[in-house]
């Protein structure tokens, strides 16, 4: 073959690959059930050796930051990497907290001022903030949450926010950041509601231990329940000390288990401090003794009955207890629901963590105790946070996980129509390609998922892919100092989820602040 000829050849080789890296799947072609087929993209013919990934010194402006002060201060919001920060304005809730019950509360003219002000100097960036996002702009849904929040230092009452997300929530990692910052200004103390026997999901703020015959159940778990046994509540789980046909396998039998609570010097210390222990039980068909034990004192043991029904064991202190334990005697076990320490007034905010949920559980639950559950609990708020464990199966169209997250989505709404639902956005993923790493083609289509079905049921919606920068953030995350975001490039780090609980929660208070000023308008 002459030179000219082979030159020729290899000119059609070269075109004949670049046609077909562009038509070939950018998620490649699976080979089976692990393996999978891939052509390297276009843009890796002239793709520079160095790794272009974004800047996250916003962020870590706001991890270092001192968050300690409610007073009415401008507070420096985290930007999307690139973008100057925003200004936000909050209000002083100490002082608005001593305002006069009624309508007063939104009259204090000096305070309407400050915020007014503060209000002028945010609106020339606040576009730029990641806001939540309304069906047909309806800003009303959020209304029944901000009132309770508004009223709460006259009301006096204990209001919840439930936080429900898959894995990347574990460890009440970023739920730990909102909660504190509702405590900090709205008042309340507490770590609020946690299981039992925790499974993945340990918690830094208290130390749990029982004995070993607690057995466990959740929602994804591989135990054959029959129907009456999915009474799960809002915790997606329950617990036992002793099996279901227990009582028939062995009558007459007595059991003893235990639970010991002791409290960690390693959270926020707000969490800390309770002053009303509550556990919620149900479904024992023969009585049992329990008895409380904290610091020095014992309480005498309380005989309770059988019921079918969801009830509550509670105990108030004067001080919070280092440690409690609970003390359990009896043939049969009730269905323990979980625990809650809280103050008595104030907001609680629970973190329920579903490892390996897609948010597709819900309806799958007994929705009679979950209802029931969720009206003694004082639900002000439902925090919809799911998405990663979807992405790594790579579809064409998200129709179906669509029309799944609008069933439970309704479920949750049906509970109580009046309790917002905020839907947090998937987060972005990173995969390798080559010797780089991005984000996984499908993202924006499960996040464009999750928005229409938020809207589509009424609910509210915040963009947490765009929030922390959009395609290719995550690599930022991961290589900061310190790292923002672990090395499987999809779960974030404690400072991480410092930001994200961050820029969430202000999204939500510039909207509190408005309306605030509506009311006085």
């Amino acid at each position: 073959m002459k030179p000219a000829q082979s030159f020729l050849v290899l000119i059609y080789i070269l075109l004949a690959l670049f046609v077909v890296s562009i038509i070939f799947p950018e998620e490649g072609i699976p080979l089976g059930e692990k393996l999978r087929l891939h052509f390297p993209a276009p843009y890796t013919f002239w793709a520079s050796d160095e790794s272009d990934y974004k800047d996250v010194s916003s962020v870590m402006d706001v991890v270092d930051a001192d968050f300690n002060d409610t007073s009415s201060t401008l507070v420096l919001l985290p930007d999307s990497f690139g973008i100057p920060q925003t200004v936000a304005y909050v209000v002083d809730y100490k002082r608005l907290g001593n305002a006069k019950c009624g309508d007063s509360i939104f009259k204090t003219d000096s305070l309407i001022k400050q915020i007014k002000k503060k209000r002028i100097a945010a609106d020339t960036t606040r576009k730029r903030v990641r806001s939540l996002e309304y069906p047909a702009g309806d800003k009303t849904i959020m209304y029944s949450l901000f009132n309770a929040l508004a009223y709460l230092s006259s009301t006096n009452e204990l209001i919840r926010i439930l936080h429900f997300g898959d894995s990347q929530i574990e460890g009440d990692r970023i739920t730990s950041y909102i909660r504190n910052e509702f405590q900090k200004r709205f008042g309340g103390t507490g770590n609020g509601f946690f299981p039992v026997t925790n499974g993945n999901n340990r918690n830094v703020s208290i130390q749990v231990d029982v004995s070993d015959n607690w057995k466990y159940y959740w929602i994804k778990g591989k135990e054959n329940l029959l129907a009456e046994h999915k009474r799960f509540g809002v915790m997606m789980d329950f617990s036992r000390f002793n099996d279901f046909d227990a009582i028939l396998k062995e009558p007459g039998k007595q059991y003893e288990a235990t639970i010991q609570v002791k409290r960690q010097n390693i959270s926020y210390p707000l969490s800390r401090n309770f002053k009303l222990f509550r556990l919620f039980y149900g479904n024992n068909k023969l009585p049992f003794i329990v008895q409380m034990a904290y610091d020095d004192t014992t309480l005498d043991a309380e005989l309770v009955e059988p019921s079918d029904k969801l009830k509550i064991l509670e105990w108030k202190f004067d001080k919070t207890p280092k440690a409690f334990t609970i003390k359990f005697t009896g043939e049969d076990s009730p269905d323990v629901f979980g625990i809650s320490l809280d103050n008595t007034h104030g907001v609680a905010v629970d973190n329920i963590a579903i490892r390996g949920s897609r948010g597709t559980e819900f309806t799958k639950t007994n929705t009679t105790i979950f209802r029931e559950m969720f009206s003694m609990l004082n639900v002000k708020l439902i925090i919809f946070q799911f998405g990663v464990n979807a992405v790594p199966d790579l579809l064409k169209s998200y129709s179906g996980y669509e029309a799944q997250l609008m069933r439970q989505l309704k479920f949750l709404r049906s509970l109580n129509p009046s309790v917002p639902v905020i839907v947090v956005g998937v987060s972005d993923m990173s995969r390798k390609v080559d010797d780089t790493f991005v984000s996984y083609p499908n993202i924006k289509r499960i996040r464009d998922a999750e928005r229409r079905a938020a809207f589509a049921t009424g609910c509210v919606f915040w963009d947490l892919y765009e929030a922390m920068g959009g395609e290719n953030s995550m690599p930022g995350w991961v290589f900061a100092s310190p790292p923002l975001a672990a090395k499987d490039f999809t779960h974030f780090s404690i400072p991480g989820a410092r930001a994200v609980g961050n820029m969430f929660y202000n999204a939500l208070m510039n909207d509190f602040n408005d309306y605030l000023l509506m009311q006085n308008e």
